[in-house]
């Protein structure tokens, strides 16, 4: 077992003598078996070692227990260790995200805290052969990219895995054969979370029922994903940076250069822009950059994590937060309700009705921008709103802070003035949007 994960740390450059490392221990074998192996190299890398257990606070005495293991286990090996205590529950509640992902933040913020105000320089943490195959899967299944698809990697940035290459039943057999004591967490054993029911349900049964050795033939595909990641992330980032506007808070490209790029590429610039804007891709599924490449026509727009927002304009494409969308003098309340042919049709100044069914994009409430237009006449095209405000004598002045209700680049309302013709109630009409605007105190 030692040699097997020498191996994989010579073969990655994981550790150099001198290394200052930080050991994630749960108290379960795979963390224990990692913690001995790395206390076994201490000398010959000359390695100053931390380990930090994190107590959840979930399971009770348990967890305990399980710091008390952890503790024992470390001052056996004379192994500096620290005891972290965080509210998972609570956390969890306060972000509006599952106690499994938080207990998967509340890890990673810990440990790289430690490097930060220590100067530790890596994170060791005990993911094996099976975690990765359990990771893949996972994400091929939520619609991951070629990243994804590509798992753990043995090495990102401080994050060391010198276990990713063995299965978790040779850690067990072997801890055993060394009669090295372990601790096991009964949440592991629960299908409550995503991640036991891949281990416990689907994988067991690929590995039984269609392909045996499926955790090592799934992980055997890693450096074949990941150089095909490679080359297309930096084959994009030579487009963007040759094609793209990059401000600090917005992304365009021409939408001529960006029609001859590949759908690959394409991806990969959304991707790319995005984590540049919002430095992060948490949230960004493939549904979301495949909702983008189908974006099409001017005015079009589309609602992303983070929130962001791609647009087009007749020459661009946008990526960014768009700040003229924002009227912060009027409140908006909006309802919606069903409508019987001759209803009379309430028409204050500030209280409109609209025909729901007949919005394309999606209404907002925002200043003007190029490329808006409005249908003024029942049985004629629109025209550019800036045709209807010379038209309607509009002061030059005060023309950028009209607010407006807009559909796209399709304006239904120029509040105060008109509605568009395209949007009203008819006969046909069978949903009725009514849209309030109220003056805000503040």
């Amino acid at each position: 077992m030692i040699l097997t994960v020498k191996h994989l740390i010579e073969q990655y450059h994981m550790l150099q003598k001198g290394d200052s490392v930080v050991i994630g221990v749960s108290g379960g074998a795979d963390s224990v078996c990692l913690l001995h192996i790395l206390w076994k190299l201490q000398a010959e890398y000359c390695l100053r070692l931390l380990a930090v257990h994190i107590h959840h606070e979930i399971r009770g005495k348990e967890a305990d227990e399980d710091a008390v293991f952890t503790e024992k286990l470390c001052k056996e090996r004379k192994i500096e260790y620290r005891l972290i205590k965080r509210n998972v529950p609570r956390l969890a509640a306060e972000r509006g995200i599952s106690e499994e992902e938080a207990g998967r933040l509340v890890r990673y913020e810990t440990f790289y805290q430690i490097c930060e105000q220590e100067g530790y320089q890596k994170i060791a943490v005990a993911h094996h052969q099976n975690d990765n195959a359990e990771t893949i899967m996972w994400n091929f299944l939520r619609g991951s990219g070629l990243r994804g698809l590509a798992g753990m990697e043995p090495v990102r940035g401080k994050i060391i895995r010198p276990l990713l290459e063995v299965k978790r039943s040779e850690i067990e057999q072997w801890m055993q054969q060394e009669k090295i004591p372990w601790r096991n967490d009964s949440t592991n054993e629960t299908v409550n979370y995503t991640r036991n029911k891949l281990r416990h349900q689907l994988l067991p049964w690929v590995e039984e029922n269609l392909v045996s050795g499926f955790c090592q033939r799934i992980t055997d595909n890693t450096r074949i994903f990941l150089d095909a990641d490679d080359y297309l992330k930096t084959e994009a980032e030579k487009w963007i940076q040759g094609y793209a506007l990059q401000l600090e808070e917005e992304s365009s490209f021409l939408r001529e250069e960006w029609d001859k790029l590949h759908s690959a590429l394409k991806r990969y610039v959304i991707r790319s822009e995005i984590n540049r804007l919002t430095g992060s891709l948490k949230d960004l599924t493939a549904e979301h950059v495949e909702a983008v490449l189908r974006l099409e026509g001017t005015g079009k727009q589309l609602n992303l994590p983070g929130g962001m927002k791609v647009w087009m304009d007749y020459e661009t494409i946008h990526i960014g937060k768009q700040s003229d969308t924002f009227c912060p003098n009027l409140e908006m309340k909006y309802c919606c309700f069903p409508y019987e042919k001759g209803q009379k049709i309430i028409q204050n100044v500030y209280t409109k009705w609209f025909d729901y069914d007949k919005i394309k994009v999606g209404f907002q409430l925002r200043t003007r921008r190029t490329g808006d237009r409005i249908q003024v006449l029942s049985k004629h095209g629109s025209k550019k709103l800036k045709d209807y405000m010379i038209d309607a004598k509009i002061p030059r002045q005060i023309r950028d802070q009209i607010p407006l209700i807009a559909d796209g680049t399709d304006i239904m309302w120029v509040v105060g003035y008109r509605m568009s013709e395209a949007y009203k109630i008819t006969d046909e009409t069978k949903t009725v949007l009514q849209i309030e605007l109220n003056v805000s105190n503040q």
